[in-house]
This record gives structure tokens, sequence and C-alpha cells, in this order.
């Protein structure tokens, strides 16, 4: 049986993808990178995990991921990946997990 806590997590969960879907309803705002995001990602020191997918080929993503990178003030790919990404999933509702907050 679910505790309070967990049923108070999820509720704040929820509220907060609600939240992140209103934020990007404009079509072109869901790929602006999130306040959050953009400072995130622009600070050194912060832990870094590998993420792996396997997509087609002819997307040639890796290409076009540096091309950007030189292109436009070099960002960084795990940067960019993670930025786009992040937003993508912001925008259909699926924001970070909420930090716990002291009680």
């Amino acid at each position: 049986m679910p505790s309070r806590v967990d049923a108070l997590k999820r509720a704040k969960d929820l509220v907060a993808a609600l939240e992140a879907m209103e934020e990007y309803q404009v079509p072109q705002e869901w790929f602006s990178f999130h306040e959050e995001t953009k400072d995130l990602i622009s600070r050194r020191g912060r832990g870094r995990e590998q993420l792996a997918y396997s997509v087609p080929e002819e997307l040639a993503l890796r290409e076009r991921v540096a091309l950007y990178c030189v292109e436009n003030e070099n960002p960084g790919a795990g940067n960019l990946v993670a930025a786009v990404l992040d937003s993508f999933l912001r925008s259909h509702g699926y924001p970070p997990p909420s930090k716990p907050t002291k009680s």
C-alpha cells in the first residue's frame, strides 16, 4: 500500500509534468533550451554519464552535430544532445524528477 509520502511525491511530479507541458505550447518553444538546463550544462565539474542509443546511419547525426558545433560557438556535442533531448521530453510532459524537499 502506497504511503502518503509516495502519493505526495507522485502528485508533485504530475504537477511538474503539467507545468512543463504548458511551458512549451508554442511548437517552436519546445526547441528552446530550458533555463535550468542551460545553467546545468554550462557548469564544469558536473557528473556525466554516457547516453548510447543506436540511430539510423542515414541520419548522419554525429557528423551533423559536429558540424553544428563548429559553426555555432561549439556548445559541445554532449551539451547539445542533452539540451535538445531535455527540451523534447519537457515539451511532452516529462520534466526532470523533482528535487526532494526537506521536511
